[in-house]
């Protein structure tokens, strides 16, 4: 590993980004905290100021009340209306400060005024409902309408005014110097958190520095910050990760270069160790290539010992009976010289006919036993393509496997309609279809007397034809199942299994035929092989 060139710190700055720094996000959030709280105190001081007057309202009304029905009432009734209004503009010229009454209007219960005093010129204000309070407390003035009452019975009405206006105006006195004081609050708060920001900043750039530094490989820079706060305790602990860095370095660097060392002998060894596999897969492969052959080879052995043995039994018995005539043939010669009689004649020419019939059927059945074993054996020893009818090819084929099948008490059911051509390699199909009955007749009716195999076909679509081999044998495990097609792989390794022959049909359906082959079996359920194959197969 190489080192990186040692960095200037003085050099290094933070990179710069649109969003807001932290030290400005925490001033901008203190401000907005204590600006809600301040606000808030002053939301709840007007809240309390105003409940105060509301609550100074009621206990005015009621004691101005009493004391207006006290005064006024005696005079109402006597119908002294000069000395009450006389009375009145001296308590108002005297209380229009000190007690807030601005005005004081006395009339009948018909709404009639019969006397009126203070500074309210033209018709009354209307009375203000107890609920409209809180609205006149903001103009400044409380108009309050109550009976006049002596000895509790009603004799007409009080309509008085109530000025607040001097608790108004006290209020906005409040609110202005609240203000003004949280402004300042505002302003020292703010001030003194900027200079303990920037204070912190200023360390944390240290700080930033300092790790830039190592990032850019100068594994030597130290932070100095020594403060014995928190972020000094954070610059001594980046201290102590700087030395662990260092050391770590120092001990990669070293293991490095014991690793480049290390691989620079594996990679020798594997060299050579590569030149020995790729001699071995190259051996491999010629074994491969020599074994599929040989079974290829083997295949057609058994094809021409099986197709001997069944020639031998048409033609023998077409040599007996050419024997047999030969024979007959002689003695009615002889007759002939002595002296032929007609019924010797006749016996002669009925014989001479059967022994024709039963040479040309023989002939005939070893005739079609040589073309079937020609069509199937000039397939499988070429690779080439041509059309042919799915249904005659496999009768051929079966008809190759007729003399091994006739040694065993098995069975093979072909339902193939007709009329389903492919251009394709009958040779590789034939092989395939051996392979799958020489495979069900080695392992799927193991300690049976008896077994059935079925070779049947169908066309998916206009492209694709299936065929589908089953056997009613003892199935396999799936341990087995999942390696059928593994080459080398068999369950009777020297007892008859090579080990190639589902291999060699997966390798020819995949690579030549361009189809697909799917197996399912279980447990004395037996077997079934599913192919699908095109009909036109890719001239690739």
């Amino acid at each position: 590993m190489k080192r990186s060139a040692v960095i200037n710190p003085e050099a290094i700055r933070p990179a710069k980004s649109w969003r807001v720094s932290l030290h400005t996000r925490i001033l901008l959030a203190s401000i907005l905290v204590f600006g809600l709280m301040t606000g808030a105190v002053v939301f709840n001081s007007g809240r309390v100021i105003k409940s105060a007057m509301l609550e100074n309202i009621r206990v005015s009304e009621q004691q101005t009340s009493e004391i207006l029905n006290l005064a006024a009432a005696p005079y109402a009734v006597s119908g002294d209306y000069t000395t009450l209004k006389a009375f009145l503009d001296e308590l108002l010229r005297q209380e229009s400060v000190q007690s807030g009454l601005i005005y004081l209007a006395v009339g009948r219960e018909d709404g009639s005024i019969l006397m009126q005093s203070g500074g309210v010129d033209g018709p009354l204000p209307s009375p203000d409902q107890p609920d409209m309070y809180p609205v006149a407390i903001e103009r400044g003035v409380v108009h309050i309408r109550r009976p006049l009452l002596l000895g509790n019975n009603s004799v007409g009405f009080l309509q008085y005014g109530l000025s607040f206006k001097l608790m108004l105006e006290a209020n906005e006195r409040l609110n202005r110097q609240a203000a003004l004081l949280a402004i300042a609050g505002l302003a020292i708060v703010s001030g003194v958190l900027l200079l303990i920001m920037l204070k912190i900043v200023q360390r944390i750039n240290v700080l930033a520095k300092a790790s830039l530094a190592i990032a850019h490989g100068d594994y030597s820079h130290r932070a100095p910050d020594q403060a014995h706060d928190e972020i000094g305790l954070l610059a001594t602990n980046f201290n102590q990760m700087a030395d662990a860095i260092q050391q770590r370095v120092h001990e990669i660097t070293l293991l490095n270069q014991e690793l480049e060392s290390r691989v620079a002998a594996r990679t020798q060894d594997l060299v050579t160790l590569n030149s020995t596999l790729k001699q071995t897969i190259d051996d491999l492969k010629w074994t491969q290539e020599n074994l599929i052959r040989s079974e290829k080879l083997a295949g057609l052995g058994a094809l021409v010992a099986g197709v001997a043995h069944e020639l031998n039994t048409p033609i023998g018995n077409a040599l007996t009976v050419a024997t047999t005539l030969q024979d007959h043939t002689r003695t009615i010669t002889q007759e002939f010289q002595t002296g032929l009689r007609r019924a010797s004649l006749d016996d002669f020419l009925a014989e001479t006919r059967t022994a024709g019939e039963l040479i040309a059927r023989n002939l005939h059945r070893a005739a079609d036993l040589i073309t079937s074993f020609k069509h199937v054996a000039v397939d499988q020893t070429s690779e080439n393509r041509r059309d042919f009818e799915l249904r005659t090819t496999l009768e051929e084929i079966v008809a190759t496997l007729l003399p091994t099948l006739k040694k065993t008490p098995y069975r093979l059911i072909l339902d193939i309609p007709s009329g389903i051509v492919l251009n394709s390699y009958p040779g590789a199909l034939g092989q395939i279809v051996t392979n799958l009955v020489n495979n069900a007749l080695l392992h799927a009716f193991e300690s049976r007397d008896c077994g059935l195999m079925t070779l049947s076909a169908a066309l998916l679509d206009n492209r694709h034809v299936q065929l589908t081999f089953s056997d009613d044998g003892i199935g396999m495990p799936p341990e087995t199942l999942k390696r059928i097609f593994d080459p080398f792989f068999t369950t009777r390794l020297g007892q008859g299994g090579s080990g190639l022959g589902m291999s060699i049909v997966h390798n020819l359906i995949y690579s030549l035929l361009d189809g697909v082959i799917e197996v399912e079996s279980s447990q004395d359920q037996g077997t079934r092989f599913t192919i699908q194959l095109p009909l036109n197969i890719p001239s690739a």
